[in-house]
């Protein structure tokens, strides 16, 4: 501040009273309040809104209330009960009791609204029992969260196969098959 006046100090004078004359159009006088300066400084910046018949108007607000009351108490609430559960429809909990990994119930549901899943929540549900061991490979580690096994329709997925073993460990007994039949003699391409 104090540079600031010392810059003004040093201005021509008719720069000055031109500077003074833009302080005060800009912050009102000094004398002024904090709440005389916020009410001219919504005066001078009212919204101008469209009314019926072109008619235009101005967004007047009561001087006892601030602009931060006003926004609140326009803000919409939802009061919802699903801590309870009473909002999710029948197919969503039956869904929700058998999928292995329950985070996420919220976003779930709304995928599971989006997707209108309860309509076929039979077959959505059958489809996570049939796949219930592949997601549960590893101990869990590479299951989807619930929204986005709905998100991508995996109850359209063919059912994975069953092996216990992994693809590695797969291709290992399968070298060995093949190495134990030459071992005897025989071709390991050959049908059996």
């Amino acid at each position: 501040m104090l540079r600031i006046a010392k810059a003004i100090e040093s201005l021509p004078p008719e720069a000055r009273e031109r500077v003074a004359i833009w302080t005060r159009r800009t912050y009102g006088p000094r004398d002024q309040t904090g709440a005389e300066r916020a009410q001219r400084y919504r005066d001078s910046h009212a919204v101008t809104l469209p009314l019926r018949n072109g008619v235009t108007g101005r967004d007047e607000t009561p001087p006892n209330v601030t602009v931060k009351e006003r926004d609140e108490s326009q803000k919409r609430t939802k009061v919802s009960n699903n801590s309870q559960g009473l909002d999710y429809t029948p197919g969503f909990r039956s869904f929700w009791s058998f999928y292995p990994k329950r985070v996420g119930k919220g976003e779930a549901f709304k995928a599971w609204t989006k997707s209108n899943c309860e309509v076929i929540s039979e077959v959505v549900v059958k489809a996570v029992r049939e796949q219930i061991a592949y997601l549960n490979r590893e101990g869990g580690k590479f299951t989807p969260l619930p929204a986005t096994w709905v998100n991508q329709r995996r109850w359209e997925d063919e059912p994975p196969t069953a092996s216990g073993l992994s693809e590695k460990t797969a291709g290992n007994v399968e070298s060995l098959r093949r190495a134990a039949i030459r071992l005897k003699g025989g071709d390991p391409d050959a049908p059996a």
